[in-house]
């Protein structure tokens, strides 16, 4: 029947996107890593195949911060590094902002309490996006539900 047929069609799309690897994408300051930080970024990385870590730039920090940070991006992404937890760290690009979510495509996006000024930019973003793509998100949803 058309049911049965319509039902191998969903599983097999649930089991293809199963299969793909999902990104996650972190944005944040990084100076002077502790554990709070680690915790963060563990605990994206615990849910997803690759974290992505975008780091800001000093002089992003000091628009949004009012100040510089103590550690320059180079030193921050170096520290960053050596925790060994994000399989790719970049520096934030002041000139597109929304460059490393098309590169990367994530499945999603973590930020903290203090982004709400990027927040409100990826939310148009995505708004934008939501429009464009309403059906194909509700049909994923479905699919992911009926899992």
């Amino acid at each position: 029947s058309s049911l049965d047929e319509v039902k191998k069609l969903i599983e097999n799309d649930i089991k293809i996107i199963k299969n793909m690897k999902s990104n996650v994408l972190t944005f944040w300051t990084f100076d002077k890593l502790h554990p709070w930080h680690e915790h963060y970024l563990n605990t994206a990385k615990k849910y997803w195949d690759n974290l992505i870590t975008i780091v800001a730039t000093d002089e992003n920090v000091k628009k949004f911060k009012s100040k510089f940070p103590i550690n320059n991006s180079k030193n921050r992404i170096s520290s960053l590094a050596k925790l060994n937890i994000s399989d790719d760290i970049q520096l934030w690009d002041e000139s597109n902002p929304l460059k490393w979510i098309d590169i990367y495509s994530p499945s999603v996006i973590c930020l903290w309490y203090d982004q709400a000024s990027f927040s409100n930019i990826l939310e148009e973003h995505f708004y934008i996006l939501m429009n464009m793509f309403q059906v194909l998100i509700k049909i994923v949803g479905i699919m992911i539900a009926t899992n």
